[in-house]
């Protein structure tokens, strides 16, 4: 089959253009002058004559394979545009926008659930996605920005299901473990939303509790019944003067135990104080605290090491006081929880002491008005729920695209308040740009694979072209060209990124392997036909053919006329000291 050209406007008159204008260029350099006078000959003649060998033939072996012909330019491979962090203030207003830590430093990567920074003390947790942090995400919710949350966390191995869903009791454990593993506790909705849950469970149960009692019927009780509920009244009142005593010690210890803790803080602080004011009166009036001479060295480190024991000291002095309002707060909501529940239990036990005796059977319309209290005291339920759960606010999560990525700038520093970015991160996507002539713009297209290397270099990768100018450039070097823009296919050697390198761009190719042969080994006939000199042990022989593309000093051909070119084969190609 044979070898056609691949692009569109490759036309059977184009290629006849193309081997004249070639051959034309062959004879003006004198490549084929030593064909004159005798070497000329028809078709035909050329066909069938055969001769011997000439000692001083110079041959080629033709090949089969691809014939490309190129556009070659140079672009420097450069990264896309940066990318800005910010994040939005805190919701509560008793919590201030101003930055508490900056753990960024440029040059460092910043990768997904990393700590971004901290505002008032609540952490900026960096994830990857493309969709910015839009509005708080608490149990329940759904939409675009749970399924990237929920991706998210399944990359960091934090909830087996990273596919579309809510915001489920799942993703709530793994917020849980993700601001854990930063050393911070997820924001809840507090003693108000605990209580709320509470009464909201209490009355859901009890909204069950009357359905079943009308499905079922009641009936008229016999006194042991009677002093069973009574009974039960009188424990319900027990448990809860227990609950109440138990919680309220519960609570007093906690709170103890967390101002010993801040009173140990306030000790570590002034440790600090002094460390830090004897340091700084040997650094800045170089006079020894103690001594009053100038100090020495090993003084010196010695106050530097007091001023970063008490640092120490303090850090864990703080960690122990938090941990311990966090007991006290624990307490508190235990105790709340509790005595809710034990008031709870009472109420209902008197509920049901109060609801014995005989009723009438109940009617269609008590039976629904149960049932749709039911489903009320649901909704309110799961309303409480959400309410009480863990969640993430949007001012504590900042969503960037393609992480990890490298802090190139930091523009906020601990102590600042945070308004607009407070960072930027490098991009991931790397580019080419080029300019390419109007002679060879007209034959690239969007989506063409280019080959980009660098001589001498063993850098080499391809890269596709993803925009061409319409117009060309006005001013500068390039004026006149059109500029072009490529993406690489494939991650490119990291050396590659600033570099200037060579592009090329395929203009025109055969279309599958052709026979490839030196454009020095084509001849003109008188008649205009061409044809090549097969060399064989035997002789030379003229074999007609058609050229079908021209590109870097090759021809590709294939045979007229019924006669064979085979892959392997010899042509000639000059003579050696021709013109002699």
């Amino acid at each position: 089959m044979s070898a056609l050209i691949s692009r569109s406007d490759a036309t059977p008159e184009r290629r006849r253009r193309l081997a004249a204008g070639f051959l034309a260029l062959s004879l003006a350099t004198g490549t084929l002058g030593w064909l004159a006078g005798s070497r000329t000959m028809s078709s035909a003649e050329s066909a069938a004559r055969r001769r011997p060998p000439d000692a001083s033939v110079l041959t080629a072996t033709v090949e089969r394979r691809v014939l490309r012909s190129e556009a070659i330019t140079r672009g420097t491979l450069v990264r896309a545009s940066e990318y800005s962090l910010v994040a939005w203030p805190p919701g509560d207003p008793a919590v201030g926008s101003v930055v508490t830590v900056m753990p960024l430093r440029v040059g460092t990567p910043l990768a997904e659930g990393n700590l971004a920074a901290e505002v008032g003390g609540r952490p900026v947790i960096a994830l990857d996605g493309t969709i910015p942090a839009f509005r708080d995400l608490r149990l329940g919710d759904a939409g675009v920005d749970v399924d990237q949350l929920r991706a998210s966390l399944a990359r960091l191995h934090l909830i087996a299901d990273g596919g579309a869903g809510p915001f489920d009791s799942a993703v709530v454990d793994g917020v849980n473990v993700l601001y854990g593993a930063l050393g911070y506790l997820p924001l809840a909705g507090g003693k108000e939303a605990a209580e709320a849950l509470l009464r909201a469970r209490a009355q859901h149960a009890a909204a069950e509790l009357t359905l079943r009692d009308l499905v079922a019927g009641r009936k008229e009780v016999s006194r042991s019944e009677r002093l069973q509920a009574e009974a039960a009244v009188t424990l319900a009142k027990n448990a809860l003067a227990i609950a109440d005593a138990q919680t309220a010690a519960a609570v007093e210890e906690a709170t103890r135990k967390h101002s010993a803790a801040l009173q140990e803080v306030e000790h570590a602080t002034s440790l600090l104080t002094v460390a830090v004011d004897r340091l700084r009166q040997a650094e800045e009036e170089n006079r020894h605290p103690d001594t009053g001479n100038p100090p020495t060295g090993a003084e010196l480190d010695e106050l530097r090491q007091a001023v970063a024991e008490a640092s120490g000291l303090l850090r864990a002095m703080a960690d122990t006081a938090l941990q311990r309002q966090h007991e006290m707060e624990i307490a508190a909501l235990r105790r709340v929880a509790q005595m809710d529940a034990a008031r709870a239990d009472l109420e209902l036990a008197e509920v049901r002491l109060a609801d014995l005796g005989v009723l009438p059977p109940a009617t269609s319309v008590q039976l629904e008005a149960a049932r749709l209290a039911v489903s009320a005291a649901e909704k309110a339920l799961q309303d409480a729920e959400r309410g009480a759960a863990p969640y993430l606010p949007r001012s504590e999560v900042v969503f960037v695209p393609n992480l990890p990525r490298t802090v190139i700038k930091t523009m906020r520093r601990r102590g600042d308040s945070l308004d607009g970015p407070f960072a930027e991160v490098s991009g991931n996507d790397l580019r080419l740009d080029a300019t390419l002539p109007s002679s060879s713009v007209a034959s690239v297209h969007v989506g063409d694979t280019a080959v980009v290397d660098e001589v001498g270099t063993s850098i080499s990768f391809e890269a596709r072209l993803v925009e061409v100018s319409s117009a060309p450039v006005n001013d500068g070097a390039d004026a006149g060209r059109f500029a072009v823009r490529l993406v690489p296919a494939g991650p490119p050697p990291d050396r590659a990124v600033g570099l200037s390198l060579r592009i090329r761009l395929p203009i025109e190719s055969t279309d599958g392997d052709a026979l490839i042969v030196p454009a020095t080994a084509l001849r003109t006939a008188v008649d205009g036909s061409v044809f090549v000199e097969r060399y064989e042990s035997g002789g030379i022989e003229g074999t007609p053919v058609e050229v079908l593309l021209a590109a870097s000093g090759l021809a590709a051909v294939k045979p007229a006329g019924g006669h064979e070119l085979a892959a392997g084969d010899k042509v000639v190609v000059g003579l050696r000291g021709a013109g002699e």
